[in-house]
């Protein structure tokens, strides 16, 4: 009878706790039926409520938890000015209906292209979903980059970041394997943004997840195009392509070629000044001064180097804002934004129609169609392995040249010549009233 008693006790509690839960639930719900006018909004809403994350040093950075955009990116210039240096939208739209071209997002299941949207993995043919003409872009159709992912912020003592996590399904997109990926955005407080990315599958798969960030170290306000910039890249060949952007499976090396920017480069000098590259680069460095046989050969879940190691280095004149790019990736795919708004102009935040070259994208990576090229590094992830792309965006500012710096001392010196000439004027001033008031007394 005790034990009958007992059990029934027991089986109350936990209808008891249940009911509790559902009508917690239930609250929940209500409480957002009431502040949304409908459950799509709500989601919307959700899509585009960004992830902040600060230091000290006046670097700012906006995650959406929607295709793990990196939508705002403030950093200081050389006068110390906040200034917005990653293109983007104010509103989610943009992002859903194709109008970005990537714009921040984090691209996957495969990034940049694989040819014919065809692989062969373990014996077995696989077609999956085909978005430039007969090509799969950066995931297909519905990517990464246009799914929600969901997310939570921490801080390891005075950095601060956010962790955003995705469950990709077998078969989505035609890719084999239920997939699990996370990508971390850390800021640091010596400003730099390290972006890790990382992938577990249930089943054999391939993998390359890349940033697909847009940047006018101008600042994306301005509407300026990034051929005044200064680009130097790590790289001693390049991966050629054909006339559908899909590599030849060669190596070619960059020495006297328009794409050797191992030395500090001005875009505009290959670009608007004869350099040979018209349309601009959109093009994947082998990096490191690595061969493409010892790129293969160190390539391991998805990276060569355990730490990330410093590759590249771009800087705006007119800003004086700098940014270098470390990396565990064999690769990089520099893009140029040769084809950023021709045919349909691209209006992004604060209402700022962005030219043609009006941003660039450093995309690191493993090389474009890797699963089909025999010369190119596995990028098959298999289960009981971790895939990474660990990528950090490290930002400072150029010294200011000697001439300015001589002008603004010199300015300096004539305010501080002209300040002080007034208070001699004021005091001299102040002195003769005194004296010629004194005078009128003893008159009187």
């Amino acid at each position: 009878m005790h034990f009958v008693f007992s059990t029934l006790l027991f089986v109350a509690g936990v209808w008891l706790a249940s009911a509790a839960e559902v009508r917690q639930h239930m609250n929940f719900t209500s409480c957002v039926m009431r502040s949304c006018r409908n459950l799509s909004s709500c989601l919307q809403a959700q899509k585009l409520e960004p992830f902040i994350l600060k230091n000290h040093r006046g670097v700012e950075a906006h995650i959406l938890p929607y295709g793990a955009v990196v939508q705002k990116l403030t950093v200081p210039d050389r006068s110390g000015r906040s200034t917005d240096v990653v293109l983007g939208f104010d509103t989610l739209t943009p992002y859903e209906d194709g109008t970005s071209p990537y714009f921040g997002a984090l691209v996957g299941r495969v990034a940049n292209r694989i040819a014919n949207a065809t692989f062969e993995l373990d014996g077995k043919t696989y077609h999956i979903s085909a978005n430039e003409n007969t090509t799969s872009l950066h995931g297909g159709m519905t990517g990464f980059s246009k799914r929600l992912w969901k997310g939570h912020v921490f801080t390891e003592g005075e950095d601060s970041g956010v962790m955003l996590r995705y469950e990709s399904p077998d078969g989505e997109e035609g890719y084999p394997g239920s997939l699990t990926a996370t990508v971390t955005y850390l800021l640091t407080s010596n400003s730099e943004l390290r972006i890790n990315m990382e992938g577990s599958s249930q089943a054999p798969t391939p993998l390359n997840l890349a940033q697909h960030t847009y940047f006018n170290l101008n600042g994306q306000h301005t509407a300026s195009t990034v051929l005044n910039h200064d680009v130097t890249i790590q790289a001693s060949y390049i991966t050629p392509v054909d006339k559908q952007l899909i590599p030849m499976g060669v190596f070619m090396p960059v020495a006297g070629t328009p794409y050797n920017l191992n030395n500090s480069t001005r875009l505009s000098h290959n670009i608007h000044q004869g350099g040979g590259l018209p349309d601009g680069y959109d093009i994947n460095y082998v990096l490191f001064g690595l061969t493409g046989e010892q790129a293969k050969d160190k390539m391991l879940h998805g990276k060569v180097w355990d730490e990330p190691q410093p590759a590249v280095k771009i800087s705006s004149p007119t800003t004086g804002i700098t940014l270098e790019v470390a990396t565990t990736s064999p690769g990089l795919q520099f893009y140029s934004g040769g084809l950023l708004s021709v045919g349909a102009p691209v209006t992004g935040k604060g209402g700022i129609q962005y030219p043609r070259f009006g941003g660039f994208a450093v995309e690191t990576q493993n090389f474009p169609n890797a699963i089909n090229t025999a010369a190119f590094p596995d990028s098959v992830l298999r289960p009981g392995h971790v895939y990474q792309n660990v990528c950090v965006w490290r930002f400072g500012t150029l010294p200011t040249p000697t001439r300015l710096r001589k002008l603004i001392m010199g300015l300096g010196l004539v305010l501080a010549l002209a300040a002080a000439v007034t208070a001699c004027m004021r005091y001299i001033g102040t002195g003769s009233r005194h004296r010629w008031h004194g005078s009128s007394y003893a008159k009187a």
